[in-house]
């Protein structure tokens, strides 16, 4: 899995004008659990601190929106107890994310209904 740990704006990206929305799609947290000799739930948490991460980054660089895509309809059809733990470390992403956002989180889904789960702030 990519990180994005050691990212700092290099000095051309302080004389460009970043874009206000950016758009991403975490995924693959299944095979870096495989590659690194972890389980599905490590890799899942290890997916959410790196977007976390990349958030933090977008509102260090003032970026006004960012639009994660976090789950499809077809992890519905996992293993109802790895559902369990993505949903769960969703709602904790998302309970975090609300903690430090200066602006308004929402959760959109289409398709299969997300579960929801009380927030936690």
């Amino acid at each position: 899995m990519t990180t994005l740990t050691e990212f700092a704006p290099a000095p051309a990206v302080a004389d460009r004008a970043l874009p206000r929305h950016i758009a991403f799609i975490a995924d693959g947290n299944r095979r870096w659990a495989k590659a690194n000799g972890t389980t599905v739930e490590e890799g899942v948490r290890q997916g959410a601190a790196a977007v976390h991460r990349a958030l933090e980054h977008c509102r260090t660089l003032g970026i006004e929106t960012a639009s994660v895509f976090l789950m499809s309809d077809r992890n519905f059809d996992r293993d109802p107890d790895e559902v369990a733990v993505l949903v769960d470390v969703i709602a904790d992403l998302v309970d975090t994310e609300a903690a430090v956002s200066a602006g308004p989180i929402r959760v959109l889904s289409s398709g299969a209904t997300m579960p929801v789960r009380a927030p936690g702030f």
